[in-house]
């Protein structure tokens, strides 16, 4: 096994990775990233990446949907050195009092045993889903349920009505932060709608436009008024509202866990595109936040 001396000659020195180091990196290689990428995370997040001198392999950490609570792993390029680079992020991460240190699998895959052997739990399986027919999903509304109106950054009382309200209807981990919806809204393609019933916010919406495609990136119903098929009108003039864009096809996600959503959209037409699917996976600091379910109560876990 080797003395501890020999031990800890094998592991790899890593430092924080500053803007001046991106050159002797080995980006080069990865298809998925390239120096200005790197650059734009280190000035996003600076402090929160690292890097092994002697090889340039790297990781770079970035916050997860404008979440500094939630630093997320964005590019993590090593050949040997996944062990001492992803413990300089979780050393980091503590330091700054995050949750967790996350990792997304929309990128790559890697095998399970990857995730068990530096401490990674599985947190959510994201599901996925496609309508074909958005023409026939906007019949849904009914402009009797709810009126809506478009949000923008120059409605902030309208825009911190959505904001509570998401935080009502989402679990802590799935919370739009302030600063995430300010960058979304900026987003090109972005459109985000609030249902008003009576004066008050009482659901919301946010879509992405690409060509002939429509991205549902959230939707959400106040937890007072579900089971009232608000969230079906909702999803009706989010469809009209695609069509307006061009949209032929309307793809959405939503978490394995969330049995309500899954069941409405499958019973309006939306097919499961099980290749698309994903996992969130994240070195939990904080349990309690981590697992903590709409309304505030925690969620008991294994592992």
């Amino acid at each position: 096994m080797g003395s501890p001396e020999d031990r800890r000659s094998a592991t790899p020195e890593v430092a924080p990775l500053l803007v001046a180091d991106i050159v002797h990196l080995g980006a080069s290689g990865n298809p998925r990233i390239d120096e200005a990428d790197v650059r734009a995370v280190l000035e996003l997040a600076p402090g929160r990446s690292f890097w092994v001198p002697a090889s340039g392999e790297f990781i770079l950490v970035a916050p997860w949907r404008s979440r500094v609570e939630l630093p997320s792993i964005h590019t993590l390029w090593s050949f040997s050195s996944d062990g001492a680079l992803i413990e300089a992020a979780v050393r980091t991460s503590e330091e700054a009092g995050a949750a967790a240190l996350v990792m997304l699998e929309t990128g790559e895959r890697r095998r399970p045993s990857f995730y068990h052997q530096h401490g990674f739990s599985r947190i959510e399986i994201i599901r996925t889903y496609e309508h074909v027919e958005p023409e026939v999903l906007a019949r849904q509304y009914d402009p009797g349920v709810q009126q809506f109106t478009r949000v923008t950054p120059q409605r902030p009382d309208l825009l911190a009505a959505v904001e509570r309200l998401d935080h009502e209807a989402f679990p802590w981990f799935w919370w739009n932060s302030t600063d995430e919806f300010n960058a979304y809204l900026r987003f090109p393609g972005v459109e985000v709608w609030a249902g008003i019933q009576q004066g008050e916010v009482i659901s919301y919406f946010g879509f992405t436009s690409f060509h002939h495609w429509a991205h549902l990136d959230r939707i959400a119903v106040a937890p007072d008024r579900q089971g009232q098929g608000i969230g079906r009108s909702a999803l009706g003039f989010a469809a009209q509202q695609m069509l307006r864009a061009r949209a032929t096809r309307i793809g959405l996600s939503t978490q394995s866990s969330n049995r309500v959503s899954r069941h409405l959209y499958e019973s309006l037409g939306f097919r499961h595109t099980r290749q698309s699917d994903y996992d969130v996976y994240g070195i939990v600091i904080d349990a309690d936040r981590v697992y903590r379910k709409a309304g505030g109560v925690s969620e008991a876990r294994e592992g």
